[in-house]
């Protein structure tokens, strides 16, 4: 068998995120039967999920020169996309998938990046579906933190707290916000001061456990830049069905190098173009209780919501690993 190219596992992918879409009301096990259809045979299936998980050093490793590409196309486009406009969104996905090194600053003398790709986080719960009320379900790039609920997997959780509100947060939202995924937080061992191009491109960068997100308002207008904890990591070993796992929230997860508070969701900006290499940004609006992340809906005026309580499905179970 000749070997597969990168042209067909990216066909491939398109055809998986076009089901997606299609599939977006239906339970996790249906998806995951209309998955396997998708793939020749369960080798294929796990080659491409291991096409998945090193596509973003695949990204950095294609670059034979060791020049920084321009992100101010990608900053631009997180900036001013319509977020109620499909199209869109479907342009500001492939920027994301183009970028190798978008550096964010640093947070007490550690430097960290965006590693940007559009579906990191999982939903906690199966999406439901109630065809009497007028809201479809849009793609997982859009999810929401509900601050109503406690997380099923955070048995070890710290006690409840109040979110830190600065005066850029919306005092009437204290359910939760909807957000867009904007890729991996990564840190590296390096000091700012020493990244060389070499060391942006090439260098060792290592995972958080945090993801970047977009806040929105319900008309889609951004509203700050936040790092939420993954749960549901991908881990990369396996088929679509198993590719995610459960990471649970105890006393050593959910912290960045030297900084003392355990985090659940934190302000790292108010804009994208805040971020700028080796410039200090600071955590706010630090919340440490886990919650649910949930779907989101479009509704008949094309609002972007919270999907309600009463209309989510049940929890999803993933292999539990500590």
């Amino acid at each position: 068998m000749e070997p597969r190219t990168d042209e067909y596992w990216q066909s491939l992918n398109r055809a998986v995120a076009e089901q997606d879409k299609q599939l977006s009301q239906e339970t996790t096990a249906v998806k995951n039967q209309k998955y396997r259809e998708l793939f020749k045979d369960k080798e294929e299936m796990f080659e491409f999920a291991g096409w998945i998980a090193n596509r973003g050093l695949r990204r950095a490793q294609a670059s034979s020169r060791l020049v920084l590409p321009p992100i101010t196309e990608l900053q631009n486009a997180i900036t001013h996309t319509n977020y109620r406009n499909d199209d869109e969104v479907q342009n500001l996905d492939k920027l994301l998938d183009d970028d190798p090194y978008v550096p964010l600053g640093t947070v007490n003398g550690i430097a960290y990046r965006l590693m940007p790709r559009s579906t990191v986080l999982q939903s906690d719960r199966e999406p439901g579906y109630d065809p009497s009320i007028l809201a479809s379900l849009v793609y997982d790039y859009f999810l929401a933190i509900d601050f109503n609920s406690t997380h099923p997997a955070s048995n070890d959780a710290p006690a409840p707290t109040e979110p830190d509100r600065s005066s850029n947060s919306d005092p009437k939202d204290d359910k939760g916000f909807v957000f867009f995924q904007l890729g991996d937080l990564e840190w590296t061992p390096c000091l700012p001061k020493n990244l060389t191009n070499q060391e942006r491109l090439h260098g060792k960068w290592l995972p958080t456990d945090f993801v970047v997100v977009l806040r929105l308002s319900k008309w889609g207008k951004p509203s700050g830049i936040y790092i939420v904890y993954n749960f549901h990591p991908f881990n990369g070993k396996s088929g679509p069905e198993f590719a995610y796992v459960t990471r649970p929230f105890h006393s050593s997860r959910g912290r960045l190098r030297n900084y003392e508070k355990q985090i659940f969701c934190a302000k790292i900006a108010g804009d994208f173009g805040d971020f700028k290499e080796r410039k200090p940004f600071a955590l706010t609006e630090v919340v440490q209780e886990p919650k649910e992340i949930v779907r989101v809906i479009k509704n008949a005026e094309g609002l972007l919501l919270t999907q309600p309580p009463h209309f989510r499905g049940k929890v999803k179970e993933f292999e539990v690993h500590y």
